[in-house]
């Protein structure tokens, strides 16, 4: 699996009100502390020899309200996020490739993505997304669900391959983009139950491998 596509780019039409946000206590310690962990994983972050030196994944929690927290583009370098650094997406339209946010700092490229997922399962919670070289070689082998080599990250296309995938198979924990280099989502009812579905992807694709 090749792909060429650059990193980081906003492409769906977005429209943003640069206002603070306030995230639940509890919602803010949970990515947090899984940021730590997939940064020490080193699936997300930034790297001058990775993906052209931009910032790679990104983590989000959906709110009581039904919006969603999503770190901020290109936040990848900062090893803490504050809450200047997060994005409320208040409303999402696949149709349309638009979305409304609000925040000091604009969303992820991949926040019409987690929007999808949100809005094809409303019992997911949190989705992490991260750039895995070894889940993402290893993906056929492991039998993960793929969304093909022909659907590239932030687009129309990738939000609405995501939704049928779901709705083909509710029950899954996570997807592997194809047509996003190393481009890994896993995501659940908990904090717990998204990160550690990366762990085991991760780990099982090593044990593969070996």
């Amino acid at each position: 699996m090749t792909t060429k596509e650059t990193e980081g780019v906003i492409k769906y039409q977005l429209h943003h009100s640069q206002e603070p946000i306030t995230l639940p206590t509890s919602l803010f310690k949970a990515l947090t502390a899984w940021r730590s962990i997939l940064l020490k994983l080193e699936v997300i972050g930034q790297d001058a020899h990775r993906y052209q030196g931009y910032g790679f994944g990104n983590l989000s929690a959906r709110s009581e309200h039904d919006t969603f927290y999503i770190t901020g583009t290109q936040t990848g370098e900062d090893p803490v996020l504050q809450e200047q650094h997060y994005a409320e997406v208040i409303k999402a339209n696949i149709s349309e490739f638009s979305i409304y946010s609000q925040g000091l700092t604009k969303p992820s490229s991949e926040a019409l993505s987690h929007s999808a997922i949100y809005q094809a399962n409303p019992d997911i919670k949190f989705i992490f997304h991260g750039h895995c070289p070894e889940i993402w070689q290893m993906a056929k082998q492991l039998n993960l669900p793929t969304i093909p080599v022909t659907v590239a990250y932030g687009t129309q296309a990738m939000a609405e391959a995501v939704t049928k995938l779901l709705h083909e198979s509710p029950k899954t924990s996570g997807i592997v983009m194809e047509g996003h280099e190393d481009g890994v989502i896993t995501f659940g009812q908990t904090a717990e139950q998204a990160g550690l579905t990366f762990v085991a992807w991760l780990a099982a694709s090593q044990q593969y491998a070996n």
